[in-house]
């Protein structure tokens, strides 16, 4: 792997905060910068690849914002509740399984559709 060597530049507080936490984690500078940069891309991909899920997802099954709003205010009702049912939930089962286990559901359709 050919490696470049760049400039970069820091404010000082933010320079002794990056020194801090490389010398805690016993690595160099660079190393942890360039970890930084790998997450940090890492991160903006699979963000983009959400969102992308679902527009796809609010085209197929013609979600609006206020679907989405009206269904995350559902789910946190109920989980303020202790409540795990949300057969209430119009296409929760996009909405969560991919929020929140970063994967599409397994069976596709919307809740009612049966």
């Amino acid at each position: 792997m050919a490696l470049s060597t760049v400039n970069i530049s820091f404010k000082d507080d933010l320079l002794k905060q990056i020194d801090e936490v490389a010398r805690n984690e016993t690595r160099t500078r660079s190393e942890l910068i360039r970890e930084a940069a790998w997450i940090y891309i890492e991160q903006k991909k699979k963000w983009e690849s959400i969102f992308a899920y679902g527009e796809s997802i609010s085209s197929k099954y013609k979600f609006t914002e206020e679907d989405v709003n009206r269904e995350i205010k559902k789910y946190r009702e109920e989980k303020r509740k202790n409540k795990n049912n949300y057969e209430n939930c119009v296409g929760c089962e996009h909405i969560y399984f991919f929020l929140f286990w970063g994967r599409k559901p397994k069976k596709v359709g919307r809740a009612g559709d049966q």
